[in-house]
């Protein structure tokens, strides 16, 4: 199904805006011209959002900027996003009492984002807060990134938070 975003064009200086948990949903989707939202393109987040059966087992963004312009993010039981990849940024962010478990010994990693890399630069993350939430998992558990390679952090906390798993378990990140 393609997902055309009511506002913004993906640029820079005009990005797909986040309104909604469908406007969320479709950065893992084709345009109408068959392009693909999640890969290169930018976001800014323009409001709280509280998500309702949300599920991110496969959404991949590539080479994108996302902008929580510090609005927040409740009701988040599965990945945010399961990969964030390429030279791009996530900021201004906060997750409040989201509650993640995976059962499987895959190597994904388990957290608000399963896997950050870049093998052409850093990924950037600056400004995530995580508030109260808890993180289940078997192999490279993090209270916000199960599992990041190529990726920089700057000022971000994890704050009351319970993180649990068998191997590479961490508070912020669960392997680097």
């Amino acid at each position: 199904m393609a997902y055309d975003f009511a506002h913004g064009s993906g640029t820079e200086s005009d990005p797909y805006q986040i309104w909604n948990q469908t406007d969320l949903e479709g950065i893992g989707q084709d345009n109408s011209e068959g392009q693909p939202n999640y890969f290169g393109n930018h976001f800014k987040q323009m409001a709280d959002l509280a998500l309702v059966d949300y599920d991110c087992d496969s959404l991949v963004l590539v080479g994108c900027t996302y902008d929580g312009d510090n609005h927040k993010v409740t009701g988040l039981e599965d990945f945010f996003f399961y990969q964030f990849l390429g030279e791009g940024t996530l900021k201004n962010l906060v997750f409040v009492s989201p509650e993640i478990s995976k059962s499987d010994m895959g190597l994904d990693g388990t957290g608000i984002i399963s896997f950050v890399g870049s093998f052409s630069g850093d990924v950037e993350i600056d400004n995530v807060v995580v508030l109260g939430a808890t993180i289940f998992g078997e192999l490279y558990v993090g209270g916000f990134v199960g599992q990041a390679s190529d990726a920089s952090f700057s000022d971000c906390y994890v704050l009351g938070t319970r993180v649990s798993g068998q191997q590479y378990v961490g508070v912020l990140v669960g392997f680097a």
